[in-house]
């Protein structure tokens, strides 16, 4: 993915690499599956935003982001404007930062490199399905308006 990140030392920082294209970050990300098809899976990405949490993003991108406590938590202070989900993880706890974006939707091959390192419970993914189906209601209006406002096409 293209390098979004202004503060990135691009000396040191090993996943940056320069291209023909500009700066590109290649690493790992953790997700959470939404859906699984027949080939591939559609996940919502889950970030930490450099261990700052939600609160860092413009306050206009707050409902497109949800937290994600780890069920162990007994002091996790939520920064989401949604109830934040429970998610129970293998190896090391999630940082308390931890959102997942509602927004950000992408699919995976099942036949990539893939670990399951962790699982939500039923009703956090119940939860976390209804929200991203209403984003998507949200995100479905804004072609047309665009282009029946004259303010968008070639």
């Amino acid at each position: 993915m293209a390098n979004m990140n202004d503060n990135v030392d691009a000396q040191a920082d090993t996943k940056l690499v320069d291209t023909e294209y500009g700066p590109v970050y290649s690493k790992r990300r953790m997700m959470i599956v939404i859906y699984k098809h027949i080939e591939d899976m559609t996940c919502l990405p889950l970030y930490s935003f450099g261990y700052r949490g939600i609160l860092c993003k413009p306050v206009n991108l707050g409902p497109e982001h949800v937290g994600v406590i780890d069920r162990d938590d007994q002091t996790y202070k939520n920064e989401s404007v949604y109830q934040a989900f429970v998610a129970t993880c293998r190896r090391k706890p999630l940082h308390p930062a931890t959102a997942c974006r509602l927004t950000g939707g992408t699919n995976v091959n099942c036949k990539e490199d893939i670990a399951q390192i962790g699982i939500i419970n039923q009703q956090s993914y119940n939860r976390l399905e209804a929200l991203y189906a209403d984003r998507m209601k949200i995100a479905a209006a804004e072609p047309y308006k665009v282009f029946a406002n004259k303010q968008g096409g070639r």
